[in-house]
C-alpha cells in the first residue's frame, strides 16, 4: 500500500503526529474517539499523509472478543516508516519509545512479501497467503504511542494512532520455514537468560 498523499486531514491525527515527531505525550485522547472502523482508518490515512518518510511495512495485530464480533473482522494494520525499521542482528539495540505515553516490546514473527498482491483480492487460503512471502524472521515490534491508554478504548483508537507501532527490528530468518508445519509452531522469549 503506497503513501496516501491526498487523505483529508484530520485534527486528531495531527495531535497525534505532532507528537510523535516530538517525542511528548497526550494524556486524553485528542478530540472524539473514532466509532467506525473506515473513520480510524481516514484518521490512519490522515497521519500517514503528514508523516516525512515513507511506509517500509505492516504491522498487523490481533482484533478479539466483543470487538471481532462488532467490527466483522479480527485484524488491525498500522504502518511501519521506513525510519524506525531496523535489520539487526546483532544482541543489542537501541529503540525510542514515548515515556510520557504507552511502550510495549514484542516478539513477532515477521514475513517479508516477495510480490505484489493483486489488487483487489482480499481473501485467501493459507497456502496462497504463503505463495507471496519471500522470508520470514523473528522480529521484535516496538509499541509505542504517545496515548498512555490507547490499548484502554478498544482497537479503533488503537488504529487511528499508526496502530500503536513505532519500530520493527526484523532479525535473524527462520530457516526452512517452509517445511514447517505453522499450526505446530512455539515459540519462547528470553530476556536475561530467563523465560518469560
Amino acid at each position: 500500500m503506497a503513501q496516501t498523499e491526498t487523505a483529508a486531514k484530520d485534527a486528531r491525527s495531527e495531535a497525534f503526529v505532532k507528537a510523535r515527531r516530538a517525542g511528548e505525550g497526550i494524556p486524553v485522547y485528542p478530540g472524539d474517539m473514532p466509532q467506525t472502523l473506515e473513520e480510524a482508518y481516514k484518521i490512519q490515512d490522515s497521519g500517514i499523509s503528514l508523516w516525512p518518510s515513507a511506509i517500509k511495512g505492516w504491522k498487523v495485530g490481533r482484533v478479539a472478543g466483543e470487538w471481532e464480533t462488532k467490527l466483522g473482522v479480527d485484524r488491525l494494520v498500522g504502518p511501519v516508516f521506513e525510519e524506525l525499521c531496523f535489520d539487526n542482528h546483532d544482541d543489542v539495540h537501541t529503540m525510542p519509545v514515548f515515556g510520557k505515553g504507552f511502550a510495549a516490546v514484542e516478539g513477532e514473527v515477521t514475513a517479508v512479501i516477495g510480490k505484489d498482491v493483486p489488487e483487489g483480492k482480499t481473501d485467501f487460503t493459507t497456502e496462497e497467503a504463503l505463495g507471496f512471502i519471500k522470508s520470514l524472521h523473528f522480529g521484535v515490534e516496538i509499541a509505542s504511542s504517545p496515548f498512555p491508554e490507547i490499548n484502554d478504548h478498544g482497537p479503533l483508537v488503537t488504529i487511528s494512532d499508526f496502530g500503536n507501532n513505532f519500530g520493527l527490528i526484523l532479525g535473524k530468518e527462520i530457516e526452512n520455514w517452509s517445511d514447517l508445519a505453522l499450526a505446530d509452531w512455539e515459540f519462547e522469549t528470553v530476556i536475561n537468560d530467563k523465560s518469560v
